[in-house]
């Protein structure tokens, strides 16, 4: 994974390999006018705090901070979201639809990349966890 520092949702600033030295890391790529993005979001804001301790969870989104905010107020996400305005990070990965999630495991390498939301619950979920 890079190691660069970006602006986050409310302000804060986010280097990448602070939040991810030695721990695993799901990116989920969204955009808040993609439906599935929404389901994505609120699934893994009811699974994750079972998971929170083994991984990093960290939105990406390239569109403007107030939006984003709004978006993340309205369904309750309380991970941090990169605001990638330029769409530097989402060129790097090469993310051409919303949302995919990247697993990153502990030497920043990925672990699986999943492209698409299917809403069936916390099982897929599990499943992409389980991959690394």
């Amino acid at each position: 994974m890079p190691d660069a520092t970006f602006l986050a949702t409310y302000g804060d600033t986010i280097r990448l390999q602070d939040l991810t030295a030695g721990r695993k890391a799901v990116l989920i790529f969204l955009a808040t006018t993609c439906t599935p993005c929404a389901d994505l979001a609120a699934e893994w804001r009811e699974v994750f705090p079972d998971y929170g301790s083994t991984y990093e969870l960290i939105g990406v989104s390239s569109e403007p901070a107030a939006v984003v905010e709004r978006f993340a107020s309205k369904w309750g996400i309380q991970f941090p979201i990169i605001l990638d305005s330029k769409g530097r990070f989402g060129r790097e990965y090469r993310i051409e639809a919303s949302p995919t999630m990247l697993g990153i495991d502990e030497s920043g390498l990925i672990a699986f990349a999943e492209i698409g939301y299917e809403k069936d619950g916390a099982e897929t979920i599990q499943n992409l966890l389980g991959r690394f």
